[in-house]
């Protein structure tokens, strides 16, 4: 095959360059002064053509090289080739289906978070400093949203099957509804996106589906929604886009692909409710190679007269090359299509079949939350007080707050208490000595809490309310000894923080954050991007299989990923592997979440021995807390490339954060922000003033610690 000419019009991938010269002869339009010249020269030699997503086959092209005889293209996506002129001059066509599946699932999954939670914002509002004059605003949960996939193919399954781990509700809109599956379907694109939250495109780009998310659409999603497009730019009117964006009429969007490549509307860099990627929905390093080598194994298959193994217009081809009935063509698809006549028919089929091709239903759990706190549940939609709750007796308790938290906690306790702003006041001290005898409760949080000083200055202090599961702020031993009762938040921010640990694992993997950067900056116009991770497959590692470790594990396991943990002791009844030390655990893990609650037995848990059993090809999470890390060993291991990447939302000395990672791309820098969502806060407050009444009420605690 060393004769046979191969035209790549522009690069697509070293791999693939490397590869196809081994056994063909390549030729490199991209890198000829005079292309009409070259390939007017060469036009007896090409036999073949790579396309990809955006550049193929015209029908000026088709004409130019009279010995064409396939199109093999590095992409799902084949709008770049003109189908007609290859059915009409015998043409043969592939592309790379299957193969980049996860790693475009995986991204729409990533863009999801990344905007409703604001991940790309949220690091550079870190590595610009402003987290040290302020925390940054609450974000937007993402489980339990509704997602309405448009286009239910392979990539859209994968999508489902993923979100319904976050306990999402899915429905789509296709050409055809697909009674097999349980999802609710919709027969117009409107009626989709009138009732979703989150709108993902995924279908193929056609002469119908061109602007198929038209004006109508993005008003019927609305100022909530939020809109993902992994398919192709000219599915979205971009002008409408920009606009709704621009004037509030739309949440947010996470868009991969646009109009006019590289080309991306300027206005769209001063948005925080966006992230913006340069077209990298299946550019992992490993996906890379898998289509590469598919590339190659359709052309070989084609040279050796063998079935393709992923042919795209086979059945016209030979509609049009035999003389085919339309009724004949349809039959051969009813034929592909049935699992039972296919295995009597396929020796007998002018093509490849691939198992690969039939699909399976998937598996819902649907979007059941039950709060551990039935009184609570009312509350998770408006976050009203209910008439009447208000205890007159209440008024003249005092509550400290230390520090701001939050604004609706604020106003709930001030209904129902006397609330002393401790920030708000320039003489703390004799504050709190002219205040000591009437204040009975403390609020803490996981930055400030209530330690030995602050206890013994309050005698007549009652009960510590937590506005955070974590304690570690709350001198323990000393309430115990004044039988102070202690109480927090748990379950109710599990989902928020587990969420943010798979997005924070995406965001590192697939450079979301850097991404969005070289968007932004306009580089993508000098080149692409370079290739990222895929994070389907990897081996995830969960330090403490707690209530959020378990999140964790659930989610991971939708991206086909093994789930293996440490804890204190093995836990029998789960299915997950069990290492019986941390530094085991990390040198059998790809992605190591941090989950634990901190203790003097957890502090420094992940330790310089530690990181480098994850070594330089693994990434660390950290959802926890800052000193289950040692921060000076975690920096000096990312400078020097002996760990992979990090993800980390807490840090040692909060809000200080190292600034030698500042300047890094493989890691993501969030400003502690795992509860920070207004659904996941408003419900944190309410089980705070509950367990404040149900105190001072002489009832059981709902969450009491001691």
């Amino acid at each position: 095959m060393d004769s046979i000419g191969v035209l790549m019009p522009v690069p697509m991938s070293p791999y693939l360059e490397q590869e196809l010269e081994k056994r063909f002869n390549l030729l490199k339009l991209w890198t000829v002064p005079q292309k009409s010249q070259f390939l007017k020269d060469n036009s007896s030699s090409i036999r073949a053509v790579i396309g990809n997503a955006g550049n193929g086959a015209d029908a000026e092209l088709i004409e130019t090289l009279p010995k064409l005889e396939i199109v093999a293209s590095f992409s799902v996506g084949i709008d770049k080739v003109d189908l007609n002129k290859c059915r009409e001059k015998g043409v043969r066509v592939t592309n790379t289906p299957d193969v980049l599946t996860d790693d475009v699932a995986d991204l729409a999954i990533g863009l999801a978070l990344a905007v409703l939670r604001r991940l790309c914002e949220s690091d550079r509002y870190v590595r610009s400093g402003l987290w040290k004059k302020g925390d940054y605003k609450l974000t937007t949960k993402f489980t339990g949203k509704t997602v309405g996939i448009l286009g239910l193919g392979r990539i859209g399954k994968a999508v489902a099957k993923r979100a319904e781990a976050f306990s999402c509700p899915i429905s789509y809109h296709s050409r055809t509804e697909k009674p097999e599956l349980k999802y609710k379907y919709y027969p117009s694109v409107v009626e989709l996106a009138s009732n979703c939250d989150i709108l993902v495109v995924v279908c193929a780009l056609s002469e119908e589906t061109r602007h198929i998310i038209n004006r109508e659409v993005i008003d019927a999603l609305g100022p909530r929604g939020v809109l993902i497009n992994i398919g192709r730019g000219p599915h979205v009117d971009e002008p409408e886009l920009v606009s709704a964006l621009l004037e509030g009429r739309l949440g947010g969007a996470g868009l991969d692909v646009y109009e006019n490549e590289p080309e991306v509307p300027e206005q769209l860099f001063e948005l925080e409710n966006v992230v913006l990627l340069p077209h990298v929905g299946s550019d992992t390093v490993q996906t890379d190679t898998a289509m590469a080598d598919l590339v190659i194994g359709n052309l070989e298959a084609h040279f050796s007269n063998k079935p393709l193994l992923t042919p795209v217009v086979f059945i016209l081809f030979f509609k049009i090359k035999h003389g085919w009935s339309l009724q004949q063509t349809w039959l051969l698809i009813s034929i592909c299509l049935h699992p039972t006549r296919r295995r009597h028919f396929t020796p007998f089929l002018p093509f490849h079949w691939s198992s690969s091709l039939n699909t399976t239903q998937p598996q819902t759990t649907g979007h059941h939350y039950q709060s551990t706190y039935p009184n609570l549940s009312h509350r998770f939609g408006s976050h009203q007080s209910k008439p009447g709750t208000e205890n007159p007796t209440m008024e003249s308790i005092g509550v400290l707050m230390p520090v701001p938290m939050s604004s609706y906690l604020e106003q709930e306790l001030e209904k129902r208490f006397n609330l002393l702003k401790l920030w708000t006041v320039p003489q703390k001290s004799q504050f709190l000595k002219d205040n000591s005898g009437s204040i009975r409760a403390a609020i803490g949080n996981s930055g400030n809490g209530a330690d030995a000083e602050l206890i013994e200055k309050l005698p007549k202090l009652e009960i510590v309310a937590c506005f955070s599961v974590g304690i570690d702020k709350v001198d323990l031993n000393k309430c115990r000894e004044k039988g102070i009762r202690v109480t927090n938040t748990p379950d109710v921010l599990t989902d928020d923080v587990a969420d943010l640990a798979i997005g924070l694992t995406l965001a590192v993997l697939r450079r979301l954050c850097e991404s969005d950067r070289y968007v932004r900056s306009g580089q993508w116009k000098k080149g692409d991007y370079k290739l990222t991770t895929k994070f389907t497959g990897k081996t995830v590692g969960i330090i403490g299989l707690g209530r959020i470790g378990k999140a964790v594990a659930k989610r991971a396991e939708a991206f086909s990923c093994p789930i293996a943990y440490y804890s204190r002791t093995a836990k029998p009844e789960l299915k997950y592997k069990y290492y019986p030390s941390v530094v085991e655990l990390a040198s059998n893990c790809d992605v190591l979440v941090v989950a634990c609650p901190l203790t003097e037995e957890t502090r420094h848990i992940v330790n310089r021995e530690v990181i480098d059993a994850l070594g330089p090809k693994g990434v660390l999470i950290n959802i926890g807390r800052g000193p289950h890390v040692d921060e000076a060993e975690l920096v000096s291991a990312l400078v020097e490339g002996r760990l992979g990447g990090a993800g980390l939302d807490v840090y040692e000395k909060e809000p200080e954060v190292p600034e030698q990672l500042f300047g890094l791309e493989n890691v993501v820098l969030l400003p502690h922000v795992g509860s920070g969502t207004v659904e996941t806060r408003n419900v944190m407050a309410d089980l705070v003033v509950e367990n404040l009444e149900a105190h001072f009420l002489k009832k059981p605690l709902l969450t009491p610690v001691i």
